[in-house]
C-alpha cells in the first residue's frame, strides 16, 4: 500500500520564471528522499508513509531580484494507511534476552508497537488461539491499558508462559506478527518419581526412572558412583520424554536401562 501524492505551487507570473521551493510549516525545507518537485513546481511524494504527513506551502522566487518572495497558503497532506505492527517489546529493565525469562510472581508488561496514522484497534491473543482483549474476565491477573497497546500479567504462573501477540486493525487493513513476546515463567524442579535401591543378580538388566516438574523442561544426565554416563555399546541406555501438565508446568521422564 504505498499511494502518490501531488501538491501543485502556482507561483505568480515573473520574468524570469520563478523558482519554487517547498517547505513544512516548520520552516524546514522539504529533503524527504522519496518528495520530487516537478520542472512546473509541484511537489510529487511517491511511496507515501505516515512520516509524509503534515503542512506544506511553496515560496516563489524572483532569481534576478534579490529578496524577492512570494509564499502560498499552507495545503494539508493527510495519510490514512493501514496499522503495521513493527514489534511487541518489553521495559528495558526487565529485559533479558530472547525469550524472556520471569519467575512466579513476577509483573510483566508487554507493549505492542504499532506504525501508521490514527487508533487501531487492538486484538491481544495468548498463543494463536486464546483471545485475551474480550475474555479479560477469566483472566483476572490481566489488564490491558485503555488504548489497548500494553498487556499487563501480574502474580505470573506457570500456566502464564506462552507467545503474546498483538494483532491491529484498521479500516484499511490489519497486520500482526505472528510471534511477538516469548514468556518463560521459571519454576524450581521438582523430582516426581524417586529412586530406590535394587537388588539384582549378576547379568540382570535393570530399569531406573527419574521425573521432574518444571519451566521450562530440562535436560536429565544419569551418573554412576559420580561419573556422567554416556550412551555406548549398549550397555547404558535412557529414554527421556517431555509432556506438560494441566497448570503449565513441564514433566520430564527419564527411563535408564543398564544391562549387566
Amino acid at each position: 500500500w504505498y499511494p502518490c501524492g501531488d501538491l501543485a505551487c502556482q507561483p505568480p507570473n515573473s520574468y524570469p520564471d520563478a523558482a519554487v521551493t517547498w517547505y513544512r510549516s516548520s520552516g524546514d525545507e522539504v529533503t524527504e528522499s522519496n518528495a520530487l518537485q516537478t520542472p512546473t513546481g509541484s511537489l510529487v511524494i511517491h511511496h507515501v508513509t505516515s512520516v509524509n504527513a503534515g503542512e506544506y506551502y511553496c515560496e516563489a522566487t524572483n532569481t534576478l531580484l534579490d529578496g524577492v518572495k512570494a509564499n502560498s497558503g499552507k495545503a494539508l497532506l493527510q495519510v490514512t494507511g493501514p496499522p503495521m505492527v513493527t514489534a511487541a517489546h518489553l521495559p528495558t529493565d526487565i529485559w533479558s534476552g530472547y525469550p524472556l525469562y520471569l519467575t512466579a510472581g513476577d509483573t510483566v508488561t508487554v507493549t505492542c508497537g504499532v506504525y501508521g496514522e490514527g487508533q487501531p484497534d487492538i486484538v491481544w491473543y495468548k498463543g494463536f488461539s486464546e483471545m485475551i482483549t474480550n475474555n479479560l474476565v477469566s483472566h483476572n491477573r490481566m489488564t490491558i491499558s485503555d488504548d489497548e497497546y500494553e498487556l499487563t500479567i501480574t502474580d505470573l504462573e506457570a500456566s502464564d508462559t506462552a507467545s503474546y501477540i498483538c494483532i491491529a486493525k484498521n479500516d484499511l487493513d490489519t497486520d500482526g506478527l505472528p510471534i511477538t513476546t516469548p514468556v518463560w515463567v521459571v519454576s524450581d524442579l521438582k523430582f516426581t518419581t524417586p529412586l530406590t535401591d535394587k537388588s539384582l543378580v549378576k547379568e540382570d538388566t535393570f530399569t531406573l526412572m527419574c521425573g521432574v516438574t518444571s519451566n521450562p523442561p530440562v535436560n536429565i544426565d544419569w551418573y554412576a558412583d559420580g561419573q556422567k554416563l554416556v550412551k555406548q555399546n549398549n550397555h547404558v541406555d535412557w529414554d527421556t520424554d517431555i509432556t506438560k501438565s494441566s497448570d503449565g508446568e513441564f514433566i520430564t521422564s527419564s527411563v535408564l536401562t543398564v544391562q549387566n
